[in-house]
């Protein structure tokens, strides 16, 4: 078919859809004008709008509309979950998560949520954020001998004003930055202090009053 006519095409299929991004939307425009200026699109440029026509074929938009009809509560809290992740980590996907936050409307694309909450890392963080905390508000804790300067735990210098010390639960956070076991982060209050802290659960364990001399 002639390129002109493909182009039509989908533009026209597009208007109704709105599924184009706006690269996709210039690119198809760029193609035009190099053709009425007499051109002929190259191999590359006819393999990008192959691509752009199959996003617009019939079965790709039927695939969508099942998807958007699967789209659930959870499927949205799990995407909640990871995005933040990705904000934290600021390599991957930091524009997809960017849109997650900002429009909680917004669907995400189903091979998108897939690669973002599917992987093994991002299936540590929802299991951290999802499961029942070991710990529960009120509940007195104590850091472990473990928990200094390791990633979700304290400083050198935090752990030895808070060595031994009573931590109160104050809650558990929405989200984790962390994929590893224990990653749960949890809020808690100094005794005696006002400022709280967080630290993940693997660093932290029940307090336990010491037993005086008799």
């Amino acid at each position: 078919m002639d390129p002109l006519k493909r182009i039509d095409e989908l533009k026209t299929k597009n208007q109704k859809l709105c599924m184009l991004t706006p690269w996709e939307q210039q690119y198809l425009t760029s193609l035009v004008s190099r053709i009425q200026k007499g051109r002929t699109i190259t191999v590359r440029q006819n393999q990008i709008l192959q691509k752009i026509e199959t996003r617009l074929s019939d079965d790709n938009i039927l695939a969508i509309k099942n998807w958007e009809e699967q789209w659930s509560a959870e499927k949205k809290e799990i995407a909640n979950i990871c995005a933040k992740y990705y904000m934290h980590e600021n390599i991957w996907y930091r524009d997809v998560s960017k849109r997650i936050l900002n429009e909680p409307e917004w669907i995400v694309p189903s091979t998108t949520y897939y690669k973002m909450c599917e992987n093994k890392y991002a299936k540590k963080i929802i299991k951290a954020v999802r499961e029942e905390p070991k710990y529960t508000k009120g509940e007195c804790v104590c850091l472990r001998a473990t928990a200094k300067g390791k990633p979700g735990a304290v400083t050198t210098g935090q752990y030895h004003q808070l060595k031994n010390k009573l931590l109160f639960v104050i809650d558990t956070l929405d989200h984790a930055v962390n994929p590893a076991n224990g990653a749960k982060i949890y809020l808690l209050l100094p005794a005696g202090g006002t400022q709280p802290i967080t630290v993940e659960e693997r660093w932290i364990k029940r307090f336990k009053k010491t037993k005086g001399k008799k």
